[in-house]
C-alpha cells in the first residue's frame, strides 16, 4: 500500500509498502516432486535427455516420400555438423543385417544422426526394430517417422520417379515396371498398420502428404528444435534460391576506413553501385522475378541494394540473423593472417576443429550454423522466389547446405566473386550438345570483372558436390 503523494506534487517522493503476512491456511496440494512421479512426467523424463546418436526410422507405404525425406533428412543434418547417413534396404538384404550396419556405423561417431529407409509397414516389425537397437545399444534415441500419401495426383508422381530410378526396374518395359509396381504396393497395402494408438509408447512423427499436417507423439529434448520444424518446411515444390554476395564497398577499393565507421555501416563502391543498379534492372524487367521475396541483413550496403530491387520494401525482409559471423576479440583479422595475428593455441585448436573452435568472445562457425537455422527452414518452407543479400561467409555456408555438406571453413572462397551473379539451373549433362545448351541458358549480370569469372566457368559444372564452395550463386533448392 502506498501514501498520498508529497506537497510539492512528487507522486514518487515518500512511498512505501506493507507487507502482507503469508498465508498459511492454503490446502494441501501435490508437491512439484509429487508431480514429477506421475507416469506421464516419469515417461518424459526417460524421453528428455538428448541423444547425441539417434536413429530414425522410416515407417510407410512404397511411393509415399520416404526415400524423399530421408535424403532432405541426412542433408540437413550433415550441414548442421552431426555425421548422418542414410540406409536403405535393398531387395535381397535381409533388414536386421542393414540395421546392424547402421548401428555399427553410429557406434564410432560422437554425434550422429542415422536414417533407416524400409516400409517397417507392421506393428510386429516396428517393435522388433526397436528392440534390436536398445539392445545393442539402451543410449541410441529412435525416432519413428511415418510418411503417407493420400493424394492421388502425388501418388501417381511418385511412383512414375519410383520407377524411372530404382534399380530393380532398370531396363524393364514400363508398363511392366508399372504392373510389377502396383502388385508390390497391394500386397504392402494389405499389411499395413499405421503408427497408433497400439504403439504410444513409442516416439513417433506422422506426416501426411509432405504438409504441415504432422503428428508428433513422445517427441521431447533438443531433436524437436530441429526435427519437426524441418519436416513441417518439407515440400516438393521446386523454385529459385539466389545467394548473392553483397556489392563491394568503398573501404575495399580505397583501402581507407573511418576509425568512426563500423563495418556494418561501410557503403557501396562505384562498382558496386553499378552491380547492384544492373541486378535491380534484371528483376524489374522479369514478371516471376519482380514478385520474388528480397531477405537481407542489417548492413547498410544490404539494405541500399535491397531498396534498389523492391523500393516499396514490401517484398523484402531485414533479418540480423543474416549479419556476419562474430568474430570476437579477432574481428578485422584476415583468414591468411591467422597464424601470426592470433594466439598460438587458437590457432592451433582452430586447425584441428575448425568448425567448433570459438573464437574467443565471439562464434564458432558451429554457433553460426545454429543461428542460420530459423533461416534455412524458412527457405524450405516458402514457395516463392527468394533472393538473399549476403556476406561471403553466409554464401559459403549456404552453399555448404546445398552441396548436401558439412560447413568446412577451410575451404577457400576465393570462387565466390564480387559484383558477378551466375543464374544457372544447376542440373547435370550427359553430352556435349546439351552442355552447350545449358551453357547458353545461363546469364551474367556484372561489371568489368565478369570476364575473369566467366573464363574461369566456361565449363559446365558436372558434380557440384565434389567442387569448393563458390561459383554458382544460384541453385534450386
Amino acid at each position: 500500500m502506498a501514501h498520498p503523494a508529497s506537497a510539492d506534487g512528487d507522486a514518487m517522493a515518500d512511498v512505501h509498502y506493507l507487507k502482507r503476512p503469508a498465508r498459511t491456511d492454503f490446502p494441501m496440494s501435490p508437491s512439484a516432486d509429487d508431480l514429477s512421479d506421475t507416469e506421464h512426467m516419469k515417461v518424459r523424463k526417460i524421453l528428455t535427455p538428448s541423444s547425441a546418436k539417434v536413429v530414425l526410422v522410416m515407417v510407410g507405404l512404397p511411393a509415399t516420400g520416404k526415400s524423399f525425406i530421408s535424403a532432405k533428412l541426412v542433408n540437413f543434418y550433415s550441414w548442421l555438423g552431426w555425421d548422418s547417413q542414410e540406409v536403405k534396404r535393398n531387395r535381397d538384404q535381409l533388414a536386421l543385417e542393414v540395421l546392424d550396419e547402421l548401428l555399427r556405423w553410429l557406434d564410432v561417431k560422437r554425434q550422429a544422426i542415422a536414417v533407416f529407409d524400409a516400409t517397417n509397414t507392421t506393428i510386429e516389425r516396428r517393435r522388433v526394430v526397436q528392440e534390436h537397437i536398445a539392445r545393442h545399444n539402451p543410449g541410441f534415441g529412435v525416432i519413428f517417422v511415418e510418411s503417407r500419401c493420400t493424394d492421388p495426383a502425388v501418388l501417381e508422381v511418385n511412383i512414375q520417379m519410383k520407377l524411372s530410378k530404382s534399380p530393380d526396374y532398370a531396363g524393364m518395359p514400363y508398363e511392366e515396371a508399372r504392373r510389377d509396381f502396383m502388385d508390390r504396393l497391394a500386397n504392402y497395402e494389405k499389411v499395413f498398420e499405421p503408427l497408433g494408438d497400439a504403439e504410444a509408447d513409442l516416439s513417433y512423427v506422422k506426416l501426411l502428404n509432405l504438409s504441415s499436417h504432422l503428428v508428433a507423439n513422445h517427441i521431447f529434448g533438443k531433436i524437436t528444435l530441429t526435427l519437426l520444424p524441418f519436416l513441417m518446411a518439407l515440400h516438393v515444390g521446386r523454385r529459385k534460391v539466389w545467394l548473392i554476395r553483397m556489392p563491394e564497398s568503398r573501404v575495399a577499393t580505397t583501402g581507407q576506413a573511418s576509425m568512426k565507421m563500423t563495418y556494418g555501416d561501410e557503403s557501396m563502391s562505384e562498382a558496386g553501385k553499378e552491380f547492384a543498379e544492373q541486378l535491380a534492372k534484371v528483376v524489374q524487367g522479369d514478371p516471376v522475378m519482380s514478385c520474388m521475396r528480397v531477405m537481407v541483413c542489417t548492413h547498410r550496403r544490404a539494405l541500399d541494394c535491397g531498396r534498389l530491387l523492391d523500393s516499396s520494401g514490401e517484398q523484402t525482409e531485414v533479418n540480423a540473423v543474416l549479419n556476419p559471423m562474430d568474430w570476437g576479440a579477432y574481428e578485422g583479422v584476415r583468414r591468411s593472417d591467422f597464424k601470426e595475428c592470433t594466439s598460438p593455441g587458437f590457432f592451433e585448436d582452430f586447425t584441428r576443429d575448425p568448425l567448433n573452435t570459438r573464437f574467443p568472445g565471439g562464434e564458432s562457425y558451429a554457433d553460426f550454423v545454429r543461428r542460420l537455422l530459423p533461416v534455412v527452414v524458412l527457405v524450405y518452407l516458402l514457395l516463392l522466389l527468394l533472393l538473399l543479400l549476403l556476406l561471403l561467409v553466409v554464401v559459403v555456408v549456404g552453399l555448404s547446405f546445398r552441396q548436401r555438406d558439412a560447413v568446412r571453413p577451410t575451404v577457400s572462397s576465393n570462387k565466390i566473386y564480387l559484383l558477378t551473379v551466375v543464374v544457372n539451373n544447376n542440373r547435370k549433362t550427359n553430352n556435349k550438345q546439351q552442355k552447350e545448351k545449358t551453357d547458353r541458358r545461363d546469364k551474367h549480370i556484372g561489371t568489368n570483372r565478369k570476364t575473369e569469372f566467366q573464363r574461369h566457368w566456361s565449363h559446365h559444372w558436372h558434380n557440384h558436390r565434389q567442387e569448393p564452395c563458390g561459383g554458382r550463386l544460384q541453385h534450386c533448392l
